[in-house]
């Protein structure tokens, strides 16, 4: 990867000047100042050290993270489009899927109502559904969401030759990822929850009436004759 990449070497100054027959010499030193207000008295320190000698000037450098850093900014700004993209389309999918089982389930609601079942009850079980598959859902994203984290760190500081052994703030990405697991389930499901107390009993009904007349009659005649044909073989044994 050094192929591709920048890298430095860090090596003693007595071997560098040996390396070089330069005994005795540097090149340049570099100062940091830790705390800003300091920075001037530190400046002036430097500047009185440097006039004592002919051969030595001093040169402030100002690093501006900003633009250096504009390439990570711009690819964490990706990141974090394409997670959006994720959610919204993990909230599509959870709403359709839960609109389809609610059509799907109508005869199983209407029976609920026939027993006593209130829509306010009705919708309070479906909601209790979501809320536990969200739940195990977040809790199993969580898992595999920590080791693909890991992965993604490693590639981004590979690719902008970053070498950090630092740790992730694992505390605001466990809070984001909680509420949005939650929270983003429950929004996906409000309509298909009020539809499922719509339910009205009559017209599941009509709907199972419907499929029995729909029946073709030779249906029919066959599980008679099956029906007869069964006696029948009793009957002679």
């Amino acid at each position: 990867m050094a192929k591709y990449h920048p890298w430095s070497v860090a090596v003693p100054l007595s071997v560098v000047q040996d390396w070089f027959g330069l005994a005795g010499k540097i090149e340049n030193i570099q100062i940091k100042s830790l705390n800003i207000p300091d920075s001037m008295i530190v400046q002036q320190q430097v500047d009185k050290w440097v006039n004592r000698y002919g051969n030595i000037y001093m040169q402030p450098v100002v690093l501006d993270f900003d633009s250096h850093f504009k390439e990570v900014d711009t690819f964490f700004l990706a990141l974090y489009i394409a997670g959006f993209l994720g959610i919204a389309l993990s909230a599509f999918i959870i709403f359709n899927s839960l609109y389809v089982s609610v059509r799907e389930r109508k005869n199983e609601f209407a029976a609920l109502k026939t027993i006593g079942y209130t829509p306010g009850q009705i919708q309070a079980f479906v909601l209790f559904e979501v809320l536990l598959l969200s739940v195990i859902g977040t809790a199993v994203g969580l898992l595999f969401g920590y080791g693909l984290a890991v992965l993604l760190k490693l590639i981004i500081f590979m690719l902008f030759s970053v070498h950090d052994e630092s740790g992730m703030v694992l505390a605001k990405g466990m809070i984001v990822s909680v509420l949005a697991g939650i929270l983003v389930p429950i929004a996906a499901s409000l309509y298909p929850i009020r539809q499922a107390g719509k339910v009205s009993v009559i017209e599941a009904l009509k709907e199972i009436r419907s499929e029995a007349v729909s029946r073709k009659p030779w249906q029919g005649m066959i599980g008679a004759l099956l029906i007869l044909s069964g006696f029948s073989s009793s009957i002679c044994s």
